[in-house]
């Protein structure tokens, strides 16, 4: 009984780490419905499924961004280039570039879009620090997945 208690307390620690509440509906039985975003990364050279959607973080082709510990004239940007694959087959490269001073450029970048959910890379990690370099395989895109109202 206590290992059934303590997979039941895990699962449920990391369901509720990976979403965030952002709306709150009644409906007309007076029952609330959330609405969640969740938030997940995309590691350099894997494959992530997405439902019959895949991504593939391929390479990062400029990272400008001003390090951690030191003063740039410029905030600099990270651009990238992520593979889309639908059931396995490669359907384009997307390029995108995350920069912290163009508001356009700023703006999560819709990726793609299901019948339930839209589907945005939101950032780039790690950032720069002084004195260290990132390695490839060390990179990450952020995912951002919203419901669809």
């Amino acid at each position: 009984m206590k290992y059934v208690l303590v997979l039941v307390l895990a699962f449920s620690f990391t369901s509720c780490c990976s979403q965030k509440e952002t709306t709150e509906a009644a409906t007309s039985d007076n029952q609330k419905v959330i609405a969640t975003e969740s938030f997940t990364k995309i590691k350099m050279g894997q494959l992530t499924p997405f439902g019959d959607t895949m991504l593939k973080l391929k390479q990062v082709t400029n990272d400008s961004r001003c390090p951690e510990g030191t003063q740039c004239i410029w905030a600099g940007e990270v651009s990238v280039i992520v593979g889309m694959y639908d059931k396995g087959k490669f359907v384009k490269d997307i390029n995108i570039t995350f920069s912290p001073k163009d508001v356009t450029k700023n703006k999560p970048y819709l990726l793609f879009e299901t019948e339930d959910s839209k589907y945005f890379a939101t950032g780039m990690t790690p950032y720069p620090k002084e004195g260290s370099k990132i390695e490839p395989k060390e990179y990450a895109m952020e995912i951002s997945i919203k419901p669809n109202a």
